[in-house]
């Protein structure tokens, strides 16, 4: 059986133009989403759970069925696992093919390209974020009075590690860690 999908975003009449080139396609069945959000992709959800072995699922383009790399693999993926053939603008996908094989395979390599170009474009704009004094991480949970005040009271043995972090209302392992800090610092002066 084929079934057409379409995600549209711009209306009725965006809805109807593909409503039309899908039963032209000679759809039995047309699932159609409405809006921009991935979230709200439940005749997508539908369309993959009546989709079996032998079917075919019908895009009139491949931005109608997702919305990135990571998502148009998942997608295919799904579709070969489940024996379903995609047909994307008149182009068949048949996964035991070479072409659909293939077809998955690029997908694979472009996901993880757009991943390593991700990552490279964070760490770099973090390092000029960082040389550019913009980007210091997360402030202290302690300012320094309140780390000096915890240092002579656990001195002076009036209290302890467990009691200033009740005190200050934060946990032990933050009082350790800034006790720490400040000793590494006193040190180093």
């Amino acid at each position: 059986m084929r079934y057409g999908y379409a995600r549209c975003t711009h209306g009725k009449n965006d809805v109807r133009k593909e409503r039309a080139a899908l039963r032209a396609a000679r759809c039995a069945r047309v699932f159609i989403d409405q809006g921009l959000s991935p979230d709200t992709r439940t005749d997508l959800a539908k369309v993959l759970d009546v989709a079996g072995t032998g079917d075919t699922v019908v895009v009139t383009h491949l931005r109608r069925l997702v919305v990135s790399l990571t998502d148009a693999l998942e997608i295919a993926s799904r579709l070969a696992t489940q024996g379903v053939t995609l047909e994307v603008a008149g182009v068949r996908y048949s996964w035991e093919e070479d072409d659909g094989a293939a077809f998955l395979r690029c997908l694979d390599v472009l996901v993880d390209l757009q991943r390593q170009l991700h990552r490279a474009a964070t760490i770099e704009g973090m390092a000029v974020a960082r040389a550019a004094g913009r980007l210091r991480g997360r402030p202290p949970s302690l300012n320094a009075a309140q780390v000096r005040e915890v240092r002579k009271r656990i001195d002076r043995g009036d209290s302890d590690i467990a009691t200033e972090a009740k005190r200050l209302r934060v946990s032990r392992g933050i009082i350790s860690r800034s006790l720490k800090r400040a000793k590494e610092k006193d040190g180093s002066a």
